[in-house]
């Protein structure tokens, strides 16, 4: 593409020259390819941010992209009118053992350096009050970097954020809210900026389209403007609803620069989503008898079945809101799970209700398991395996969640029950034809006409209104192939699961309705472009024709 400065060009688009430092630095080149493939969509969100149009400016900008230094930052001359603008992106990331992502992880490094730099000389462009000298401008343009480019932002060895952690650590919180630190270096008082903005963002719930535009002599002021309240209620208001979470003294280390928004009492919730899966069957090799109806309108008959042991492994994740550091605290069927981070073995009270397909006889035992919790910022992840096949129970999952650093917190809890199937029922081929035969009415034709609609659901679960006629419709069939299941099966999940097995055979290639373990399912049916000079003709400080 030829050459700008005596330096080989990597790409040109709208509003930037993007150049490298050597044809033989393969690592320069990337990260150039990089920010000319996102430094348009990464302008027009900065511009949404400062409400601006950098189209008014009558000179492009130019990136340049140095031999990397691993970990190293980057560097702008602000804005003026007389020249172009210039970012010169010296980083790379360059991690000692590098994971499978690297090269993402390098390129959005380059992109997230270039967005830190290009909402520096937006601050110049628009003239807001923003200074990309003091600790508030710096503050802004880390939240841009870190909202436009997360990856590499949190990722050690690139970003190295979060940046808030050294004042929150501090004793006490010094105020950088109501006077901005006249340096861009400090990340005492750059920390404190990031936090504030997000604050404003996430706390108090105003955009950075209003925010920026705001601006001001300080962060309070920006506050002020924004909210009507007096700017010396700023500082204040943050540092005690951080108190209430993160209390001084405590050491608070948090995973990111934004820990909003911050909650208490009842305006915390947890959110559970529970999953189940099979991850191995096998068949026992004995050959049993029962007595049983193949369907409703079946006489009683002696039919042959094996018992199939399935482990199955139960996935429930909490997601904490109001929280900005979340202790999680498990509890399966009364039996609390205290080890995360690591595998671990235990064993839980089950009642076990499935016991045979024919007659049931329900016992409770101690089920042996393996669990493993693994927590990140604000949730928490517990997945159980069961260890034995005593037949078919379930699960009373609760999980408690406190703030770790505020003692005797009142904890937020949820709790929810899905069903454990460790058993299934391989029953004979005569069981199967008489399944078959005797459950067409009450559950091959319902089970068809629930395939026949089914995608009816998911179209009307997104609507906000629904119509009643077609959800009445939908309910109805649904709930009639429920009942017809459990009047066949008597509650047995493992046979439950074999007659569906029947049903998707009889109708071949026909998709079933997800297989209803639980009949609550029911319940919740209801609902600028500009052409720049050749490559060859650009130079800095050149005027757009």
């Amino acid at each position: 593409m030829g050459t700008f400065g005596g330096y080989p060009i990597a790409g040109q688009t709208d509003h930037f020259l993007v150049t490298y430092a050597d044809e033989a630095d393969v690592d320069a080149l990337g990260r150039a390819l990089a920010i000319v493939a996102t430094c348009e969509a990464d302008l027009q969100a900065l511009e949404s941010w400062f409400q601006c149009d950098y189209s008014r400016s009558p000179y492009d900008i130019w990136v340049h992209v140095f031999t990397g230094v691993p970990g190293g930052g980057a560097q702008n001359f602000g804005y003026t009118d007389d020249e172009s603008a210039k970012i010169f992106v010296f980083g790379t990331y360059q991690p000692a053992a590098p994971p499978g992502n690297a090269i993402a992880i390098r390129d959005d490094f380059a992109r997230m350096l270039f967005v830190a730099e290009l909402a520096e000389i937006l601050m110049d462009f628009t003239g807001y009050g923003w200074n990309r000298g003091n600790s508030a401008g710096e503050g802004l343009s880390r939240v841009a970097a870190a909202e436009l480019h997360p990856l590499s932002y949190y990722t050690s060895g690139a970003g190295n954020g979060p940046y808030v952690n050294t004042w929150l650590q501090s004793k006490p919180r010094p105020d950088f809210v109501s006077t901005s630190e006249g340096t861009d270096q400090n990340a005492l008082s750059y920390g404190c900026a990031v936090l504030f903005l997000n604050y404003l963002a996430y706390q108090l719930g105003h955009d950075f389209s209003r925010i920026v535009p705001a601006g001001g002599a300080s962060l309070a002021e920006t506050y002020s403007r924004l909210t009507g309240n007096p700017s010396s209620n700023a500082f204040s208001e943050f540092s005690t609803l951080l108190e209430q979470h993160l209390p001084t003294g405590q050491i608070p280390t948090v995973p990111r620069d934004n820990v909003f928004p911050l909650r208490s009492g009842s305006a915390r919730s947890v959110v559970l989503n529970l999953t189940q899966r099979t991850l191995s069957s096998v068949l026992q090799p004995a050959v049993l008898e029962a007595t049983l109806k193949a369907g409703p309108e079946c006489s009683p008959k002696r039919y042959t079945y094996q018992v199939e042991n399935v482990t199955t492994e139960i996935s429930v994740r909490a997601s904490a809101h109001g929280f900005a550091l979340p202790a999680f605290t498990w509890v399966v069927n009364g039996q609390p799970l205290p080890v995360h981070g690591q595998n671990e073995t235990s064993s839980i009270k089950m009642h076990i209700t499935d016991t045979t397909p024919a007659a049931d006889a329900p016992f409770d035992t101690q089920l042996p398991i393996t669990y493993a919790i693994n927590d990140s910022q604000d949730t928490s992840t517990l997945k159980i395996v069961n260890g034995a096949f005593p037949g078919n129970g379930e699960a009373t999952i609760t999980v408690e969640v406190t703030e770790r650093l505020v003692a005797h917190d009142t904890p937020t809890s949820r709790n929810d029950n899905i069903p454990f199937q460790m058993r299934t029922y391989d029953m004979s081929a005569a069981w199967e034809a008489d399944a078959y035969t005797c459950n067409g009415h009450a559950v091959l034709e319902i089970a068809e006409a629930v395939a026949a609609i089914i995608h009816e659901v998911f179209v009307l679960l997104n609507t906000p209104d629904p119509p009643p006629e077609p959800i009445f419709r939908i309910a109805t069939a649904a709930q009639r192939y429920v009942r017809a299941l459990q009047s066949t099966t008597k509650g047995s999940i493992g046979l439950r699961n074999s007659i569906v097995g029947v049903a998707n055979l009889a109708r071949g290639s026909l998709d079933e309705p997800a297989t209803i373990d639980q009949p609550a399912i029911i319940g919740g049916l209801p609902t600028r472009v500009r052409n720049l000079p050749a490559a060859d003709e650009a130079k800095t400080g050149r005027r757009r024709k």
